[in-house]
């Protein structure tokens, strides 16, 4: 699970990067979204493999956390609850990020581009975003 955390996370940062950098298709939706933005700044600084190794441990790390406080959903049924978990967990683990200072290319970068309640926001809901694929990935794939 650790693993597919991290793997799903780096992935997702490559294709944000991908969407920032107009290499891929993004809505208007999304482009309009001021976290969406704000990863440009950080993309130029950061390198490929770099953002998304970050991702990814942060990924990772926050699922540990996640993991201490509830099974991850075998059914459709116990989605939910584990999702707004994952939201409170991710949300709080960006404010740990921002606070932490082990990311100063993403502290001024996105962060410092961002209000609180935008960074909290963008934290938590890429959390879900993640859990929420890996739960797709292992009900129809794995």
């Amino acid at each position: 699970m650790i693993i597919l955390s991290f793997i799903v996370t780096a992935l997702y940062d490559v294709l944000l990067r991908f969407m920032v950098e107009g290499r891929v298709w993004a809505p208007e939706w999304l482009r309009s979204r001021p976290w969406f933005k704000s990863l440009k700044s950080y993309f130029q600084q950061q390198t490929l493999l770099a953002a998304a190794a970050v991702a990814g441990v942060v990924g990772a790390v926050t699922n540990v956390v996640i993991l201490q406080f509830a099974h991850f959903p075998t059914t459709w049924g116990a989605l939910g609850r584990f999702l707004l978990l994952t939201f409170v967990i991710s949300g709080i683990g960006g404010i740990a990020m921002r606070a932490s200072g082990l990311f100063p290319i993403l502290d001024r970068t996105m962060y410092d581009e961002l209000s609180s309640s935008q960074e909290i926001w963008a934290d938590a809901i890429s959390g879900v975003v993640v859990n929420m694929s890996i739960f797709i990935l292992r009900m129809f794939v794995m």
